[in-house]
């Protein structure tokens, strides 16, 4: 009853917040006490525990992007654009595996395939690509093919290399089978940034 209850006071405020557009501009008090709310959840409803913590989570965060997943928000550590780059790039690198996996292993190399391989973002670089990809990977099980040891890249250029792969990848008509001369086009997009 008291889950019940608890769950139904914070989708209550987290629609109020949602339907005012309030997402992005919470106090850090309005923030806390969502956080709070889903923590207590978890401990009240085990068979939702873990639903209730990812929820938790997004908040403390503030993973903007995944704000309509909770209806709510805790911190702008990234925003909604980043998310939406972080799903893009990460998506692409999946059609390139999968168009790579279609080549002999000759064609790869001559591709020079290592440069269609997702190395990471860099976790000293201003905005929150790093700590989302990091979170929707690690934490939610997302893109578990592109899941490096080291998520951090180390490098201020991964990047910028992946929006010049990002802006050729999107000019094609067809972005679920590439062809080799379109992989080629992704490297010479990921070098020549």
């Amino acid at each position: 009853m008291a889950a019940t209850m608890s769950a139904g006071v914070c989708a209550t405020l987290a629609a109020h917040l949602y339907d005012s557009h309030l997402l992005s501009i919470m106090t850090p008090e309005t923030r806390q006490l969502l956080v709070n709310q889903y923590r207590i959840l978890a401990l009240l409803d085990r068979e939702n525990a873990k639903s209730h913590e990812i929820n938790a989570d997004i908040l403390e965060d503030g993973h903007v992007s995944l704000y309509n997943t909770v209806l709510s928000g805790l911190s702008n550590s990234s925003s909604a654009e980043e998310g939406e780059e972080v799903h893009q790039i990460l998506t692409m690198f999946r059609v390139i595996d999968n168009s790579l996996a279609r080549l002999g292993p000759e064609e790869q190399q001559h591709l020079g395939s290592q440069h269609l391989k997702f190395e990471g973002f860099d976790a000293n670089e201003r905005g929150g690509h790093y700590s989302f990809a990091h979170f929707i990977m690690d934490r939610m099980g997302l893109y578990q093919e592109h899941n490096p040891l080291d998520l951090n890249s180390h490098s201020g250029l991964s990047l910028p290399g992946y929006r010049a792969m990002l802006r050729t990848y999107k000019s094609f008509p067809n972005r679920s089978d590439l062809t080799a001369e379109q992989l080629q086009q992704l490297v010479d997009a990921r070098i020549n940034w």
